[in-house]
């Protein structure tokens, strides 16, 4: 998951600038997916101290105990038959959606309230901060800031309320989870976001000072690039599908490249690193794309050193916002030029500024297919050229994170002005 290298990079780099970090997380069994990368957790110091929570994930012990439907007996009347019909269904839902209120984690949250508060006592910490998603998380900064009053940041790597992919089926629901939202925007010392539509996202609601833009980035440790492989031209495209990463108009572009230029097309590799066996998106897939399901990490690097171009793709409307992905840094960090299949908004923007690679738009596969083929030409002359714009660096986890101690410093400072101005009005309405 995306969001956890931002709290992993943090741990890992501010020892170097001369913080100690305790780290509260969830025990490894309690990851929906049921997967950890070990090497990634070797990663962390051994001055970080990790506590790990139980989460009891409500929601699944709710899926796991719902009772089945009972057939109902003939001496039931067919219009309670009707009623049971109409009230089982929407019992079920709510008891869900309570079940998953305010988020999957909200039960990890509480359980970590009294853990947090002993380490903050007793290891006298300074700065409160906090990564979602899972929001939970910041239930929990929440908690601790109106509890111990420390400093206190909220890492935004989604949306959370104008999330157009989290819904609820009772208002009830969508109401207290927005109330929460905004009760997390405006008790922050300071609140970062990856990019421009969550910065405006958290200042629709309400909040319009110490918010900071702070993108995501790569780790220059997990990158030593390599020159492009000789052989078949490669094209990979990391990470999941779903419905703003729908690969059916790539699927229509190879289809093309087949029917015209069929010798080209049996030159090319096509690997898909990341979706698993069941992904629906799979179905209408060309039968020689490599998908090779889930992978570590390290993996996924070696994915990327042995492509010639990186694919990344976005089937949205130019109306819908859409945060840049992960994979774009992680991209750059490659050394590989890459082929961003896209309606104009974030990642074209990024992809010309950095010279990254192609633009190319998501509702029509010609255009991508003479993208993909205008790319094969260049790797056949010798013309293939890595991005080389120096302003990658800046997205390197050591600038990020002595970025991110600049924000965490008027965090602090600000938090400590807001206490003492708070004890001074208690003092004067005493008086």
């Amino acid at each position: 998951m995306a969001a956890t290298f931002r709290p992993l990079r943090l741990a890992k780099y501010l020892p170097d600038l001369g913080h100690k970090v305790w780290v509260i997380t969830a025990t490894p069994g309690s990851y929906s997916n049921g997967r950890t990368d070990r090497d990634l957790l070797e990663e962390i110091p051994s001055s970080v101290r990790v506590l790990r929570i139980s989460n009891p994930n409500l929601l699944r012990f709710y899926e796991r105990h719902r009772p089945a439907a009972q057939p109902h007996s003939g001496d039931v009347s067919e219009s309670q038959v009707a009623t049971q019909k109409r009230n089982a269904p929407h019992l079920r839902t709510f008891l869900a959606e309570l079940a998953k209120f305010p988020d999957v984690d909200a039960a990890w949250a509480f359980g970590s309230i009294l853990p947090a508060l002993y380490l903050i006592y007793r290891h006298r910490i300074d700065l409160v901060c906090s990564s979602g998603p899972t929001f939970g998380a910041h239930v929990l900064g929440l908690y601790l800031k109106k509890l111990t009053s420390r400093p206190w940041i909220a890492l935004y790597g989604n949306p959370w309320t104008s999330n157009p992919s989290i819904s609820w089926d009772f208002p009830i629901f969508k109401r207290l989870c927005e109330r929460l939202d905004l009760g997390v925007v405006r008790r922050a010392d300071a609140i970062t976001a990856i990019d421009n539509i969550l910065v405006d996202c958290v200042r629709n609601l309400g909040r319009e000072d110490h918010v900071y833009l702070h993108p995501n980035g790569f780790d220059p440790a997990h990158f030593a690039p390599t020159p492009p492989p000789m052989g078949k031209f490669t094209v990979t495209y990391t990470g999941s599908l779903y419905d703003m990463h729908d690969p059916t108009v790539i699927y229509q572009a190879l289809a093309i490249l087949e029917h015209d230029y069929p010798d080209i097309r049996t030159d090319m590799r096509i690997i898909f690193a990341g979706p698993s066996v069941s992904d629906p998106f799979r179905h209408g897939a060309p039968s020689d794309i490599e998908f090779t399901g889930p992978l570590p990490h390290a993996a996924l690097v070696d994915k990327m050193n042995e492509s010639h171009l990186l694919l990344d793709f976005l089937t949205a409307s130019s109306e819908q916002k859409f945060s840049v992905s992960c994979k774009l840094y992680e991209y750059m960090a490659a050394k590989r030029p890459m082929l961003a299949v896209t309606p104009e908004g974030l990642l074209a923007n990024e992809v010309r500024r950095l010279g990254l690679g192609k633009v190319v738009p998501c509702d029509n596969p010609a255009p991508i297919a003479a993208a993909i083929l205008d790319f094969y030409h260049k790797y056949k002359a010798g013309t293939l050229h890595a991005p080389d714009n120096p302003a990658i660096d800046h997205y390197s986890a050591p600038n990020l994170v002595r970025e991110f101690m600049e924000i965490a410093e008027n965090a602090c400072f600000s938090g400590k002005n807001k206490a003492n101005t708070t004890a001074a009005e208690t003092k004067v309405r005493r008086q």
